[in-house]
């Protein structure tokens, strides 16, 4: 039987349920409370968490609605078209709604 063994300051390997880019962190229950803490601020703090190192997932392409989402959120979403809709749901509530909506680049 073969187990996955993550070492102290290495992190898991995940994928983005809408794109498949891999991406690599240990999520857990602060990585939570940080993102529900961004939403309450507003947008400015939801754009800083997703462009934070711990946060950000590279995706492929780089339009994939998941850019909405934090590793926390992607890591946790194995459905694509949930991931997609909280995706969604998220760019029309800080970021202006429409397809045209991106998050401010860092």
């Amino acid at each position: 039987m073969m187990h996955e063994v993550v070492l102290p300051g290495q992190g898991v390997t995940h994928h983005c349920p809408i794109c498949r880019a891999p991406f690599t962190g240990m999520y857990g229950w602060i990585s939570k409370q940080r993102w529900k803490k961004a939403q309450k601020e507003g947008p400015a703090a939801v754009a800083a968490l997703l462009f934070d190192a711990k946060s950000t997932v590279n995706h492929k392409p780089t339009t994939c609605p998941g850019r909405f989402l934090p590793g926390c959120v992607l890591a946790n979403e194995p459905d694509p078209r949930k991931a997609e809709a909280e995706a969604l749901k998220i760019q029309q509530t800080y970021f202006g709604g429409t397809a045209g909506g991106t998050p401010p680049t860092a």
